[in-house]
């Protein structure tokens, strides 16, 4: 491991396998209050730093201890040091999720990027532009945004992948907004909500993806035929049947598989949505029994049954409303 850059707020590290490679993985992480090389890994549920390196794959983690949307005065520096890093001829793949994914894209210039893989990234949270689009989270951070990059155009060249759940309508905008600022293929991630990734590591695998899509980079691939086999596993996945159904046909699915195989596979903030945008006697029977399942979120699962029980009680259903309380 080796330090690129260490600064208050922002650490970039570097990773690299015995076998030196031509690419490496630039992962845009999260914030958290202290830098951990244990937490360097640029995906949940791999605590192993060296995944990637056991890929021949370099990896290049920037770290933040700063919730801020990498807005932060010295990221000009964090940049350059990323660029520097470059060697003749090794090319960049960045990652990152939601905060991570919106600096994948906006600095992809700067950094030096070749492609991207986001999962629910932003387009930007400035006041005008969030307030316009029905944003509502992350307050905090609208009068500080800065580096308001994608919507300037400066990102007009980049290519990547934008995965989004399209049922999540504020990050769906957000998606295609950044598409039509971007050389960007979106792809639609089904009962995932904010967390678009899960079903790309439930179905493909999120590390085996990302590998995967390095080796194609890396050789100038079609990378084209790579997104439409992602695209086709994941509307072909169990949540992206049912998502797609109406009413009627996710009464079968369930009656095929059963309420409990589906009530931990697509997010609970999914099912109340596809009840609102079709509110039939089938679609509340059938979400209705996927919300009598015990979920692995126990408290989500509370809090959105309130939720959801007041939909169907305002659409008529006042005995499925009575059984969600």
């Amino acid at each position: 491991m080796s330090v690129l850059h260490s600064g208050e707020d922002y650490r970039v590290l570097r990773f690299e396998p015995n076998r030196r490679s031509s690419l490496s993985v630039v992962h845009f992480e999260h914030w958290r209050p202290n830098f951990s090389v244990e937490d360097a890994s640029p995906f949940e549920d791999v605590l192993d730093v060296n995944f990637l390196t056991r890929f021949n794959l370099n990896c290049i983690v920037v770290q933040t201890r700063r919730n801020d949307w990498f807005q932060g005065a010295d990221m000009p520096y964090v940049l350059e040091a990323i660029r520097k890093a470059k060697r003749p001829g090794e090319k960049y793949l960045a990652y990152g999720n939601s905060m991570g994914g919106y600096a994948c894209i906006a600095f992809f210039e700067l950094y030096g990027g070749d492609y991207f893989v986001t999962t629910s990234p932003q387009n930007s949270l400035r006041t005008d532009y969030a307030t316009a689009i029905g944003e509502t989270r992350w307050k905090e951070v609208w009068q500080s945004f800065r580096y308001d990059f994608i919507r300037d155009g400066a990102s007009i060249g980049a290519k990547g992948l934008v995965m989004v759940d399209k049922v999540l309508n504020v990050d769906l905008r957000h998606a295609e907004d950044i598409v039509s600022k971007t050389n960007a293929v979106l792809v639609d991630c089904p009962g995932t909500w904010h967390h678009s990734g899960k079903i790309v590591q439930r179905e493909w695998g999120l590390v085996k993806f990302v590998s995967d899509l390095a080796a194609v980079v890396e050789k100038d691939g079609d990378i084209e035929e790579l997104v439409v086999r992602l695209q086709t596993k994941l509307r072909d996945s169990l949540p992206g049947k049912f998502m797609a159904a109406n009413g009627a046909e996710r009464l079968e699915i369930i009656s095929q598989v059963g309420a409990g195989k589906i009530c931990n596979l697509i997010d609970p903030f999914c099912l109340h949505q596809a009840f609102v945008d079709e509110p039939s006697v089938e679609n509340a029977i059938a979400i209705s029994r996927i919300f009598g399942e015990t979920m692995d979120d126990a408290g989500k699962q509370k809090w959105v049954k309130k939720s959801f029980a007041k939909s169907l009680l305002d659409s008529g259903f006042t005995s499925l409303a009575q059984s969600m309380t």
